[in-house]
């Protein structure tokens, strides 16, 4: 089991990334590509090949694991907003968005530069808006729009290798438990040591290779001010780390232990794993 110290990093940077995906700057699609650019692509659908609407936060580091800005902002070098008008519950055909012409799709792709030597990749459900991009004094970029769970769950790619252009990437976001096909369940437990009358959060990233389908992850579920926690809606069958955050605490449960044993590996679709640490 390959366990990276890049995803530790990029782990500690995600607490950020709930207020990030309220933002989000949209790549720039008619980038001219030059010598040395390289082109990352694939298909983007739910665990039912449905279209989706969704936010995809991507990160580029270059060799030495710097971050690489696109036009980013907060945790991501880079956001795309796709299919803003297709319904939450997904879409069987394409369609165009009324207000933007835009055209929904099961494609993705991203251009970037030379220098850039890995890739992380992070994806949330979204609602349904009336635009794929605001502008207004001081911002001009994608509207992110409001992430919805109710039928798909969140997905991510981990230290994806791009040494030259790459095609048929695929993110899957995974069906939740109580919809017909959900493989989703949950991680529950107490946090040691948490700072009692005080809340946070916590997230959760699936410790799966990168191949593995809809490939779990979650973030922003709530600590409460007893240091308790539920984490909903992560692929089942699959092993997780965490990060916990609150006032003058942290916690990283991204270790070697939760990669390779059933501390955290949720047994099936709706069971609830317990996990205190």
């Amino acid at each position: 089991m390959h366990l990276s110290l890049k995803r530790v990093r990029r782990a500690a940077a995600t607490a950020v990334t709930v207020a990030v995906a309220a933002t989000g700057v949209l790549t720039a699609a008619c980038t001219p590509q030059s010598a040395g650019y390289k082109t990352v692509s694939g298909t983007i659908k739910g665990a039912d090949g449905k279209i989706v609407d969704a936010l995809v936060g991507f990160v580029v580091t270059d060799a030495a694991g710097n971050k690489i800005n696109l036009g980013g902002n907060g945790a991501y070098s880079v956001l795309q907003r796709l299919n803003h008008c297709t319904a939450s519950s997904g879409s069987t055909v394409s369609q165009k968005c009324k207000r933007t012409g835009y055209v929904t799709t099961t494609k993705w792709s991203i251009l970037l530069p030379p220098n850039a030597s890995r890739l992380y990749i992070e994806v949330y459900p979204k609602a349904p808006s009336s635009s794929n991009w605001y502008t207004t004094v001081g911002y001009n970029g994608p509207f992110a729009g409001t992430t919805d769970t109710s039928t798909y769950g969140e997905t991510w790619i981990d230290n994806l290798q791009v040494p030259h252009s790459l095609s048929g990437i695929t993110l899957t976001l995974p069906k939740v438990c109580g919809k017909p096909g959900g493989t989703t369940g949950s991680l529950a437990g107490h946090i040691n040591g948490w700072p009692i009358g005080h809340t946070g959060t916590i997230n959760a990233w699936s410790m799966a290779p990168n191949s593995t389908p809809a490939k779990g992850f979650a973030s922003g579920a709530i600590v409460n001010a007893s240091g308790n926690y539920r984490i909903d809606k992560l692929t089942a069958g699959q092993r997780y780390g965490l990060i916990a955050g609150g006032p003058g605490f942290a916690r990283n449960a991204v270790n070697y232990v939760n990669a390779t044993s059933s501390a955290t590996l949720i047994p099936a679709a709706c069971a609830v794993k317990t996990y205190n640490f």
